[in-house]
């Protein structure tokens, strides 16, 4: 082999070793990231009844609340409670695995009556961990 054709074999193995080390680089950081305590940082939500948030018609009617939950830091398990106006909570969790920066949970609502308006509202409070922002939403429903 004459020394240009072995200078070209030699940026192969040069060139794998480069990309390794940006590989490995990114790996590093992904691990950083997933010791770090998993902490909410957001909390979004919306609703079935769309951006007026109003219901009238017929009834029961169900209403669909979606809230998006955003961390940062590693895996780990957000406990929040579904809380209404009219005072039923109810607890669940969501897990998150490593590399899930966000998740969607959902809380159904039936809203029953005849010949009632009613406004209303739902929240999401995020118990664990402790400190995270948490979300409401009002709404109204005009039974028929």
């Amino acid at each position: 082999m004459t020394g240009p054709e072995r200078g070209r074999g030699a940026l192969v193995p040069m060139a794998l070793a480069a990309l390794c080390a940006v590989c490995m680089s990114a790996a590093s950081v992904e691990a950083q990231a997933n010791r770090q305590p998993l902490k909410v940082t957001a909390v979004g939500m919306k609703s079935s009844l769309g951006t007026q948030n109003a219901y009238q018609g017929h009834c029961p009617v169900r209403v669909v609340f979606t809230a998006t939950i955003r961390k940062t830091g590693g895996p780990g398990i957000v406990r929040y409670v579904w809380a209404r106006s009219s005072g039923e909570k109810v607890g669940q969790q969501v897990q998150f695995g490593p590399g899930n920066l966000q998740r969607q949970v959902q809380h159904i609502w039936p809203v029953a009556g005849h010949n009632v308006e009613r406004d209303l509202w739902v929240q999401l409070q995020v118990a664990v961990p402790e400190g995270s922002p948490g979300v409401q939403a009002h709404f109204r429903v005009k039974c028929s």
